[in-house]
């Protein structure tokens, strides 16, 4: 109990900040102020010159994380100087605390641990046997017993009778619907094995809407690396890479290197996992969400959404969720 209470205490002052650590190396492209009032300031500290007020709502887009991510207190909140360009064009610092992504992934059932954002919500759910669906839902806060803090706590429910497969809040508009063709199976049913490990290819697919007879090009994930038993019987993994790639008839084939967006460790298992892919966002063009297990940091998933992506890309990372060590 004792040595999981300090990575306990640092994935819950993380959550508490509205984003996510600097040490994963990733920050939301697009932010919206959470608090019902913030200065965007020339300097990240809370004596810089105000350049912009800023209401609730209002959408920044991140440029980098100030002092190279350091975490700092500021009024009793725990959080990081980002740098940002609002609206109006710009430039300054806020913290991060009081901000939070266009997008935010949550598991049903689990502790949040930060206040919920202001935000429109939807979950994913089992359509039928071969297919899933994406419903506008609420959200609220129940008391439920924890059997690993041996006391009440508040959990993650909505409005549904059934349990979402996961629960996504954003700013955007997403339209309810078909999301794919995965339904209850999940891609180790699929596959026999959803592991992301050298030599692994999986395909996504968006699936199809009703009455759209239309097929709808799969994008694929293809894991590579070296793998080598050593002299002490285990095996090492080396230079590992995961590339998200689109062949196109009489067109080169589109390839984006996924890799930047996890973190592992010379000669360990990669540990990434394909958790579910479907067609979330409304483009007809699969997205997808990634597990992985940064070293020393608990597990966390990750939201890939096409619409996001940019020239050149077909997913684009837009959120993380680090479910709580219990």
């Amino acid at each position: 109990m004792r040595t999981l209470l300090p990575i306990f205490i640092f994935l819950m002052l993380s959550v508490f900040t509205g984003i996510l650590p600097a040490q994963t190396g990733f920050f939301p492209d697009d932010l919206v102020v959470s608090a019902s009032a913030l200065n965007l300031r020339d300097q990240p500290n809370k004596t810089g010159k105000v350049l912009e007020k800023l209401s609730r709502g209002s959408t920044l887009k991140f440029v980098t994380a100030a002092n190279d991510g350091a975490y700092e207190t500021v009024d009793d909140n725990y959080g990081v100087w980002l740098r940002v360009q609002s609206g109006t064009g710009k430039t300054g610092y806020v913290f991060s605390t009081f901000v939070t992504g266009q997008f935010n992934l949550y598991l049903e059932g689990e502790t949040p641990l930060d206040l919920l954002p202001e935000q429109s919500w939807y979950g994913l759910y089992a359509r039928d046997s071969f297919s899933d669906e994406l419903r506008a839902i609420q959200v609220r806060l129940a008391t439920e017993y924890n059997s690993f803090r041996e006391e009440d706590t508040q959990v993650l429910r909505t409005n549904q009778p059934d349990r979402a497969k996961f629960i996504i809040g954003t700013t955007s508009r997403l339209q309810p619907g078909p999301a794919g063709e995965l339904g209850i199976f999940d891609p180790a049913d699929f596959y026999f094995n959803d592991a992301l490990a050298p030599g692994a290819m999986l395909a996504l697919l968006p699936g199809s809407k009703p009455d759209d007879e239309t097929p709808a090009p799969p994008c694929y994930l293809a894991a590579t690396g070296c793998a080598s038993l050593q002299d002490d019987e285990t095996i090492a993994f080396q230079d590992f890479k995961l590339t998200a790639l689109l062949p196109r008839p009489d067109l080169p084939t589109i390839r984006q290197d996924l890799s930047p967006w996890f973190k592992t460790s010379p000669g360990l298992n990669p540990n990434i996992r394909l958790w579910w892919f479907g067609d979330l966002d409304g483009d007809a063009r699969p997205d997808a969400i990634i597990e992985d297990m940064p070293e020393e940091m608990g597990m966390r998933i990750s939201l890939f959404l096409s619409s996001r992506a940019r020239d050149g890309e077909l997913l684009r990372k837009v959120c993380e969720y680090w479910p709580p060590l219990d």
